[in-house]
């Protein structure tokens, strides 16, 4: 192809379809729920792909050293059971479903099977209204920020509480669900700072 100046318009690269996906992403409506970060993987066919992943507070903590692998590998598996108890915030309608069918389609049984598991861990947290159980509902399924989680938590005389309690919460809920769960390994030369 020629242009009018008589320059040839090259085809778009790899880094060009790269770089018009990447502003593409994240979508208008993904930037009004958690915060998020453009990650840049292979899939497991080896393909590249750039998809956005919401920010991880459990990694965050891990990253800082207030909580250890045991409590993302319990994060991980209430948020995989969320998820696969249908609960997300973010669904798209099921495009095989029938247009006008009314009614509900049958529950699958995995689909019960995890709502049951993330019942049971939110009774041994205290419930849905007890604040650990509130935290991993909201920050862990929901992935809510714990400032969000925080200031929507009006306890006593009406005051919100910090965001240093919401992350003491959330670790006490992680540290009681790695018993539950049953995750906990051997401590392996753990100091604790005398204060």
């Amino acid at each position: 192809m020629s242009t009018s100046a008589g320059k040839k318009r090259k085809h778009p690269t790899k880094a060009d379809r790269r770089l018009a996906l990447n502003n593409a992403l994240p979508s208008p409506e993904r930037l009004t729920q958690t915060p998020i970060a453009i990650v840049a993987e292979r899939d497991p066919d080896g393909w590249p792909v750039t998809h956005c992943r919401s920010v991880d507070t459990v990694g965050r903590l891990i990253r800082a050293g207030l909580a250890d692998i045991d409590h993302g590998e319990v994060a991980d598996r209430f948020r995989r059971d969320f998820h696969r108890a249908r609960f997300e915030p973010l669904a798209a309608a099921d495009l095989r479903r029938q247009r006008g069918a009314g009614g509900h389609e049958e529950i699958l049984d995995d689909v019960e099977d995890a709502r049951q598991r993330i019942w049971e861990a939110l009774n041994h947290l205290g419930g849905l209204t007890a604040p650990a159980g509130s935290i991993m509902w909201n920050v862990i399924g929901m992935e809510m920020t714990l400032r969000d989680w925080s200031l929507r938590q009006v306890w006593g005389s009406g005051r919100t509480i910090r965001q240093e309690v919401a992350t003491g919460i959330l670790l006490a809920a992680l540290g009681v669900l790695t018993g539950y769960y049953g995750v906990k390994r051997p401590a392996q030369g753990r100091r604790y700072a005398r204060g």
